[in-house]
Order: structure tokens, then sequence, then C-alpha cells
């Protein structure tokens, strides 16, 4: 950490917040601040605020639940030329996460919290929405083509349980891997409603993806692609620089 900036400083700091509950180990976490603080100070130049921009072509919503600070660099760039351009941007982002900071680097004003757009609606319904699926006793294959409203709901789902448990074709038969299915197809359900009410209030010119394989970035993607609106999707570097 360059030695100008006090540790206070830093405990002010809202990435630091993030940094505390999700990365834990010291030096994840030393490590993003210090990247915090060398990217504001290299690029404070292109942050410089422009008073003469006009906000009057519409809003482009990025999808920043990703969490991933080298894809939101990224994004603050494409959201500064759109800004420039006379859009207005808007992001959605987790609760407490570390984009927020790097976002605003770039003028970002308006975001939406994830959780709090998903917990306008009750859990409860989309609950027993699955519980009549399983009913059913579906097969990996009906899983897999399961639509709600639409959305690609059984192949969001089975993805990102496939990556998060390594396993090339996902199985119901364990306690474990039935719990995590249990938890993440209702979530998804409302997820749905969730994307509709977010691009329902803003109208959005375009929505920014860099991910739309896996619950959730897959139930926003399918709902814009729904909604006939320009999405975009575009790959994250594999350097943060």
């Amino acid at each position: 950490m360059p030695g100008k900036y006090k540790f206070s400083d830093m405990i002010n700091n809202a990435v630091l917040r993030s940094c505390v509950s999700v990365l834990r180990h010291p030096g994840i976490f030393c490590r993003y601040q210090k990247d915090y603080w060398s990217y504001r100070r290299k690029n404070a130049a292109l942050f410089a605020p422009d008073p003469s921009r006009e906000e009057k072509s519409g809003k482009v919503i990025f999808i920043g639940i990703h969490n991933s600070i080298p894809s939101a660099k990224e994004e603050g760039i494409y959201s500064r030329i759109l800004n420039m351009h006379g859009c207005t941007p808007v992001c959605l982002v987790s609760r407490g996460s570390p984009l927020v900071k790097y976002y605003k680097l770039y003028g970002v004003k308006n975001y939406e919290i994830f959780e709090d757009l998903t917990d306008r609606f009750d859990l409860t319904p989309f609950v027993a929405e699955m519980e009549m699926v399983l009913a059913e006793k579906p097969s990996y294959r009906d899983l897999i083509y399961y639509l709600y409203r639409g959305v690609h709901i059984g192949r969001h789902v089975l993805s990102w349980m496939s990556r998060v448990l390594h396993q090339g074709t996902v199985t119901l038969e364990t306690k474990p891997v039935m719990k995590m299915f249990q938890r993440f197809f209702p979530e998804a359900l409302r997820n749905v409603h969730a994307a509709e009410a977010l691009y329902e209030k803003y109208r959005p010119s375009a929505v920014m993806f860099n991910e739309h394989g896996y619950t959730p970035f897959g139930e926003f993607f399918d709902v814009s692609h729904l909604r006939k609106q320009n999405t975009i999707l575009w790959t994250a570097s594999h350097r943060d620089d």
C-alpha cells in the first residue's frame, strides 16, 4: 500500500469492507486494495468529470453481479464511452460488491442492488413450482429443457451446479446435490421476475453482459432477449491490466 494512504482511509473504503466479508485471506485482501489505489492513481485523467456531457440517449444496464474486478474495469471504460455519447449507465451489483468503487471512478451514479431486487418477490410460490417439477421425477434431459416464462431455468441451474461440483452431468440422487438444486432452482425462477421488473423500470436501450450461461446471469440474459432488447455479450480479458 502506498505510504500516503492511511489505514483509516482503507477502513472507510467500500472495497475493503467487501473484501473483509468475501476475501478474508490477508494477502488477497491487500492485493485488491493496492490494485484499487494504483488503478485510481494511474488513470486519474480518464476519471476526470466532463461537464459537457448530456444524458439523452437512454439507459444502458450493466449486469455487474459477477464480482470480477478485471471485468468491472472494462465495463467502467464502456460506461464512460457510452456516457460521453449521451447514455446513462446503470449497474446491477450484489450487495456490498467490491466493484462499485471501480464503477464510481468512471462516474457511474445509478445502481440497482441484486438482493433488493429479488427480495421484492416471495420465494414461496417458486418453491411450490419446484416441488411440482420434482414430483414428476424428471430425467436430466427433462430438467435441462425445462422452461419458465420462456427462460431456460433448468439449463442455467444445472450448468451452475456442474461448474461448482466439477461434474459433467449432475444427478440429484445424493442429498447434498439435491439440497443444492432445491436452493438454486426456486431462486432462478424468482430471478426471472426480478429481471422483468428491472427492465420494465429502466426500459434500457442496451443491456451489457460478460456472462450468460449460468444462474443468475442466464435468467437476466434470456429475459432481455425475450423482450427483444439490444442484448450485448462481451468477453473479459485474461489479464487484469
